[in-house]
């Protein structure tokens, strides 16, 4: 719980022995596995804006890792972008795109 509060988390970390805190998003990772691109995009860059301004006092200590969606290249360039714009610097990207439409073009999900 402490992690999802930065200010109470940055006060304990040389109580909890830790000088630098890489914060996983967890939940957000179901972000990554979502089927509709403008939902998945507009999830993501939310996420990433909550991040950097949650712990934009504390990035000295703890580093929260932004949530990069990997449908298409140019997805993830643009959203790889946008993050780092945000000033982060951790991301965290599923190996596995979720897919509607096999290779020869037939519907089927796949992954």
């Amino acid at each position: 719980m402490t992690a999802t509060l930065p200010d109470l988390l940055y006060r304990r970390t040389e109580e909890l022995g830790l000088d630098f805190v890489m914060l996983y998003p967890s939940m957000g990772l179901t972000i990554l596995g979502l089927p509709d691109e403008e939902v998945r995009r507009t999830a993501t860059r939310a996420l990433n804006h909550y991040y950097a301004e949650a712990y934009a006092g504390t990035r000295d200590r703890l580093e929260p890792v932004a949530v990069l969606p990997l449908f298409d290249p140019q997805e993830a360039i643009e959203e790889l972008e946008h993050a780092v714009s945000l000033g982060l610097r951790a991301f965290v990207a599923s190996g596995a795109v979720p897919r509607s439409v096999d290779r020869d073009g037939k519907p089927r999900q796949w992954i």
